[in-house]
């Protein structure tokens, strides 16, 4: 695999670890990151890509976020497989 792939390969398994931390629950980024072993930048492209799908809501506290499951998921389509 080139490394395109490999990153884009990452980014959807933290994107699918963030959601199943989630869960029904509200969490902080500062948790995630924490909980999950992810480096800021790992935790916020995953999070970019949840919220540009609509699967996530985002709310600023402080100095960090709010993450919760969308109430109302966006319809948006699959994401493509990722392409060697």
């Amino acid at each position: 695999m080139n490394e395109t792939t490999l990153f884009k390969t990452a980014v959807l398994a933290n994107a699918d670890r963030i959601l199943q931390e989630l869960g029904a629950e509200r969490k902080t980024a500062w948790d995630l990151k924490i909980k999950l072993h992810l480096t800021s930048s790992q935790l916020y492209i995953a999070l970019g890509y949840l919220l540009s799908r609509g699967e996530i809501d985002l709310k600023p506290q402080d100095l960090s976020y709010i993450v919760k499951i969308a109430e109302k998921a966006v319809s948006v389509p699959p994401a493509p497989p990722v392409q060697n």
